[in-house]
């Protein structure tokens, strides 16, 4: 998971621990810019974090581009019990990805 996604995750309001990011020499006598390390969920969390509103995790091949990618898929927008049928489908280059990614559109404000 990059640092962007976690970051996105951690602003969005899900539970992400952070730690001191040290220097490259592994010292914690400095911190690099007073920034934080995120320790990124585990896929399973962001499963279960979606909830009832996820639906499936499939891994998917694009035949034009010839790459793969993960595709994530969950039910509804930000309404789900009034827009019914309406399924939110995200990809990710890692399952982590696109399952994060989902978790931060299915909980939009």
């Amino acid at each position: 998971m990059t640092y962007e996604i976690a970051k996105k995750l951690k602003d969005a309001g899900f539970p992400i621990k952070t730690i001191p990011a040290y220097d490259n020499a592994g010292k914690n006598a400095k911190l690099v810019d007073a920034e934080f390390e995120f320790l990124a969920p585990t896929l399973s969390k962001l499963i279960e974090a979606c909830g009832d509103r996820f639906i499936s995790l499939n891994r998917r091949f694009d035949d034009y581009n010839k790459t793969a990618y993960w595709e994530a898929i969950g039910m509804g927008g930000k309404y789900p019990q009034i827009v019914r049928g309406i399924n939110i489908t995200i990809k990710g280059t890692t399952p982590k990805e696109a399952v994060a990614n989902l978790w931060w559109e299915l909980n939009k404000k």
